[in-house]
Protein backbone atom coordinates (compact mmCIF):
# COMPACT_ATOMS: atom_id res chain seq x y z
CA UNK A 1 0.00 0.00 0.00
CA UNK A 2 0.96 3.65 -1.00
CA UNK A 3 -0.22 6.67 1.05
CA UNK A 4 0.57 9.92 -1.19
CA UNK A 5 0.58 12.83 0.93
CA UNK A 6 0.19 16.53 -0.88
CA UNK A 7 1.46 19.70 0.63
CA UNK A 8 -2.23 22.07 1.14
CA UNK A 9 -0.76 24.38 4.01
CA UNK A 10 -3.17 23.59 17.33
CA UNK A 11 0.51 22.54 16.78
CA UNK A 12 4.01 24.13 16.97
CA UNK A 13 6.49 26.28 18.83
CA UNK A 14 9.40 28.29 17.22
CA UNK A 15 9.86 28.66 13.19
CA UNK A 16 11.91 25.92 12.04
CA UNK A 17 15.22 27.39 10.73
CA UNK A 18 17.12 23.91 10.11
CA UNK A 19 18.82 24.24 6.98
CA UNK A 20 18.42 21.88 4.14
CA UNK A 21 22.00 20.17 4.03
CA UNK A 22 21.80 16.63 2.36
CA UNK A 23 23.38 16.58 -1.23
CA UNK A 24 20.12 14.21 -1.94
CA UNK A 25 18.11 16.83 -3.17
CA UNK A 26 20.75 18.83 -5.47
CA UNK A 27 21.24 16.10 -8.36
CA UNK A 28 18.79 13.59 -9.48
CA UNK A 29 18.75 10.84 -7.81
CA UNK A 30 17.00 7.73 -9.51
CA UNK A 31 15.67 8.93 -13.36
CA UNK A 32 13.23 6.52 -14.21
CA UNK A 33 11.59 5.77 -17.40
CA UNK A 34 7.59 6.52 -17.03
CA UNK A 35 7.46 6.95 -21.21
CA UNK A 36 9.91 5.96 -24.49
CA UNK A 37 10.84 10.05 -24.34
CA UNK A 38 11.31 11.10 -21.09
CA UNK A 39 12.43 10.09 -17.79
CA UNK A 40 11.35 11.35 -13.88
CA UNK A 41 13.04 11.67 -10.81
CA UNK A 42 12.45 9.90 -7.41
CA UNK A 43 14.29 9.59 -4.30
CA UNK A 44 13.30 6.70 -1.91
CA UNK A 45 14.72 6.28 1.28
CA UNK A 46 13.96 3.72 4.35
CA UNK A 47 12.06 0.58 4.45
CA UNK A 48 8.61 -0.71 5.22
CA UNK A 49 4.73 -0.22 4.46
CA UNK A 50 2.84 1.57 3.50
CA UNK A 51 5.16 3.56 1.42
CA UNK A 52 4.74 7.47 1.85
CA UNK A 53 4.70 9.46 -1.61
CA UNK A 54 5.23 13.30 -1.20
CA UNK A 55 3.96 15.22 -4.13
CA UNK A 56 4.54 18.97 -3.43
CA UNK A 57 2.56 22.26 -4.08
CA UNK A 58 2.77 24.25 -7.42
CA UNK A 59 5.49 24.38 -9.11
CA UNK A 60 7.14 22.32 -5.78
CA UNK A 61 10.06 20.32 -6.21
CA UNK A 62 11.10 17.38 -4.22
CA UNK A 63 13.52 18.94 -1.98
CA UNK A 64 10.31 20.92 -0.02
CA UNK A 65 10.32 17.29 1.75
CA UNK A 66 13.89 17.20 2.70
CA UNK A 67 13.12 18.17 6.36
CA UNK A 68 10.38 15.94 6.65
CA UNK A 69 11.28 12.61 4.17
CA UNK A 70 14.17 11.50 6.88
CA UNK A 71 11.65 11.45 9.83
CA UNK A 72 9.68 9.43 7.94
CA UNK A 73 11.56 7.09 6.64
CA UNK A 74 13.17 6.47 10.25
CA UNK A 75 9.81 4.07 10.03
CA UNK A 76 8.73 3.31 6.91
CA UNK A 77 9.78 3.66 2.67
CA UNK A 78 9.54 7.23 1.86
CA UNK A 79 9.64 8.87 -1.50
CA UNK A 80 10.05 12.28 -2.70
CA UNK A 81 9.83 13.14 -6.46
CA UNK A 82 9.81 15.68 -9.10
CA UNK A 83 6.86 16.42 -11.42
CA UNK A 84 7.43 16.57 -15.26
CA UNK A 85 9.40 19.55 -15.83
CA UNK A 86 10.61 20.10 -12.55
CA UNK A 87 13.13 19.61 -10.65
CA UNK A 88 15.31 17.04 -12.68
CA UNK A 89 12.35 15.41 -14.26
CA UNK A 90 11.91 16.06 -17.93
CA UNK A 91 9.19 18.27 -19.60
CA UNK A 92 5.78 16.58 -21.03
CA UNK A 93 4.07 17.16 -23.93
CA UNK A 94 1.08 17.05 -22.14
CA UNK A 95 -1.25 20.14 -20.70
CA UNK A 96 0.26 20.11 -16.39
CA UNK A 97 -3.33 19.12 -15.55
CA UNK A 98 -4.10 17.48 -12.69
CA UNK A 99 -5.31 13.93 -14.43
CA UNK A 100 -1.84 14.22 -16.24
CA UNK A 101 -0.31 14.50 -13.19
CA UNK A 102 -2.41 11.62 -11.32
CA UNK A 103 -1.20 9.69 -14.49
CA UNK A 104 2.61 10.18 -14.11
CA UNK A 105 2.43 9.31 -10.32
CA UNK A 106 0.84 5.83 -11.25
CA UNK A 107 3.53 5.53 -13.97
CA UNK A 108 6.28 6.35 -11.62
CA UNK A 109 5.95 3.93 -8.72
CA UNK A 110 5.67 0.58 -10.94
CA UNK A 111 8.26 2.10 -13.22
CA UNK A 112 10.57 2.73 -10.01
CA UNK A 113 9.07 -0.98 -8.39
CA UNK A 114 7.73 0.82 -5.79
CA UNK A 115 4.29 0.08 -4.36
CA UNK A 116 1.84 1.46 -6.53
CA UNK A 117 -0.32 4.08 -4.98
CA UNK A 118 -4.01 3.41 -3.94
CA UNK A 119 -5.19 6.58 -4.26
CA UNK A 120 -4.71 10.03 -6.67
CA UNK A 121 -3.10 12.94 -6.28
CA UNK A 122 -4.51 14.89 -4.16
CA UNK A 123 18.83 29.26 2.73
CA UNK A 124 21.13 30.18 0.31
CA UNK A 125 21.42 26.90 -1.31
CA UNK A 126 17.88 26.32 -1.86
CA UNK A 127 17.23 29.83 -3.82
CA UNK A 128 20.56 29.25 -5.64
CA UNK A 129 19.10 25.80 -6.92
CA UNK A 130 15.95 27.15 -7.74
CA UNK A 131 17.48 29.82 -9.94
CA UNK A 132 19.38 27.49 -11.47
CA UNK A 133 16.58 25.18 -12.01
CA UNK A 134 14.69 28.03 -13.42
CA UNK A 135 16.89 28.65 -16.31
CA UNK A 136 16.79 25.09 -17.86
CA UNK A 137 14.81 24.36 -20.57
CA UNK A 138 11.03 22.84 -19.75
CA UNK A 139 11.06 24.65 -16.23
CA UNK A 140 9.35 27.49 -16.98
CA UNK A 141 6.74 25.76 -19.13
CA UNK A 142 5.82 23.43 -16.59
CA UNK A 143 5.29 25.60 -13.95
CA UNK A 144 2.99 27.93 -15.94
CA UNK A 145 1.08 25.00 -17.38
CA UNK A 146 0.58 23.92 -13.58
CA UNK A 147 -0.71 27.97 -12.69
CA UNK A 148 -2.79 28.17 -16.36
CA UNK A 149 -4.87 24.88 -15.13
CA UNK A 150 -5.10 24.65 -11.96
CA UNK A 151 -8.10 26.88 -11.18
CA UNK A 152 -9.55 25.76 -14.71
CA UNK A 153 -9.30 22.39 -16.01
CA UNK A 154 -7.42 20.61 -12.88
CA UNK A 155 -10.51 22.18 -11.25
CA UNK A 156 -13.04 20.77 -13.53
CA UNK A 157 -11.47 17.10 -13.34
CA UNK A 158 -10.88 17.32 -9.33
CA UNK A 159 -14.91 18.05 -9.26
CA UNK A 160 -15.62 15.01 -11.43
CA UNK A 161 -13.03 13.08 -9.00
CA UNK A 162 -14.87 14.29 -6.40
CA UNK A 163 -16.27 10.79 -4.26
CA UNK A 164 -16.15 9.88 -0.22
CA UNK A 165 -12.79 8.38 0.99
CA UNK A 166 -14.45 5.87 3.41
CA UNK A 167 -12.40 5.20 6.21
CA UNK A 168 -9.14 6.29 4.67
CA UNK A 169 -7.15 8.14 7.49
CA UNK A 170 -6.84 12.01 6.48
CA UNK A 171 -5.45 14.99 8.17
CA UNK A 172 -5.67 18.40 6.63
CA UNK A 173 -2.79 20.63 7.99
CA UNK A 174 -3.49 24.50 7.75
CA UNK A 175 -1.76 27.45 9.25
CA UNK A 176 -2.74 30.07 10.55
CA UNK A 177 -6.08 32.53 9.25
CA UNK A 178 -4.20 35.16 7.65
CA UNK A 179 -3.75 38.70 8.65
CA UNK A 180 -5.41 41.70 6.69
CA UNK A 181 -3.03 42.68 3.75
CA UNK A 182 -3.04 46.64 2.86
CA UNK A 183 -4.57 46.29 -0.33
CA UNK A 184 -8.03 44.55 1.56
CA UNK A 185 -10.54 45.63 3.27
CA UNK A 186 -11.01 42.91 7.10
CA UNK A 187 -14.54 41.46 4.82
CA UNK A 188 -12.32 40.59 2.09
CA UNK A 189 -10.18 38.75 4.37
CA UNK A 190 -12.39 37.37 6.73
CA UNK A 191 -13.87 36.09 3.74
CA UNK A 192 -10.79 34.53 2.52
CA UNK A 193 -10.43 32.87 5.42
CA UNK A 194 -13.95 31.62 6.33
CA UNK A 195 -13.95 29.80 2.75
CA UNK A 196 -10.28 28.35 3.08
CA UNK A 197 -11.62 26.84 6.96
CA UNK A 198 -14.67 25.39 4.95
CA UNK A 199 -12.88 24.12 2.23
CA UNK A 200 -10.48 22.13 4.87
CA UNK A 201 -13.50 21.13 6.61
CA UNK A 202 -15.26 19.66 3.39
CA UNK A 203 -12.05 17.53 2.08
CA UNK A 204 -11.67 16.17 5.75
CA UNK A 205 -14.73 15.14 5.46
CA UNK A 206 -14.78 13.01 2.71
CA UNK A 207 -13.48 10.56 5.56
CA UNK A 208 -15.21 9.03 8.62
CA UNK A 209 -11.49 9.51 9.90
CA UNK A 210 -10.47 12.69 9.07
CA UNK A 211 -10.00 15.86 11.08
CA UNK A 212 -8.13 19.24 10.32
CA UNK A 213 -4.75 20.66 12.67
CA UNK A 214 -3.67 23.95 12.62
CA UNK A 215 -0.28 24.50 12.33
CA UNK A 216 0.96 27.63 13.89
CA UNK A 217 4.13 29.66 13.41
CA UNK A 218 4.20 28.67 9.80
CA UNK A 219 3.75 30.29 6.16
CA UNK A 220 2.63 28.15 3.02
CA UNK A 221 5.70 25.91 3.26
CA UNK A 222 4.59 24.23 6.57
CA UNK A 223 6.84 21.36 5.85
CA UNK A 224 10.14 23.29 5.81
CA UNK A 225 8.64 25.92 8.68
CA UNK A 226 7.49 23.15 11.05
CA UNK A 227 8.55 19.89 9.99
CA UNK A 228 8.03 17.88 13.09
CA UNK A 229 4.80 18.84 13.48
CA UNK A 230 4.17 18.06 9.69
CA UNK A 231 5.93 14.34 10.22
CA UNK A 232 4.02 13.84 13.26
CA UNK A 233 0.70 13.90 11.08
CA UNK A 234 2.46 11.84 8.26
CA UNK A 235 3.00 9.09 10.87
CA UNK A 236 -0.60 9.32 12.09
CA UNK A 237 -2.00 8.41 9.01
CA UNK A 238 0.66 5.57 8.32
CA UNK A 239 -0.46 3.96 11.65
CA UNK A 240 -3.94 4.55 11.07
CA UNK A 241 -3.94 3.44 7.45
CA UNK A 242 -1.90 0.14 8.83
CA UNK A 243 -4.61 -0.40 11.15
CA UNK A 244 -7.23 0.00 8.27
CA UNK A 245 -5.10 -2.55 5.78
CA UNK A 246 -5.34 -5.18 9.12
CA UNK A 247 -7.62 -8.01 8.76
CA UNK A 248 -10.57 -7.64 10.63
Amino acid sequence: MTLVLASMAVLAGEKNTQVIDDAAYLKPQQLVAVDEARRMNIYCTGSGSPTVVFDSGLGGEMMDWALVQPRIAAETRACSYDRAGLGFSDPSPSPRTSAHVVDDLHRLPRAARVEPPNTGRFGDAINALRIRRATQSGYMASWLSEQENVWSVSADQLRAAHRGLGDLPIIVLTHELLPRRDNETQEMRDAQNRIRTELHAEIAAMSTRGSVRMVRNSGHYFQLDQPEEVSAAVLDVVRGASATAKPR
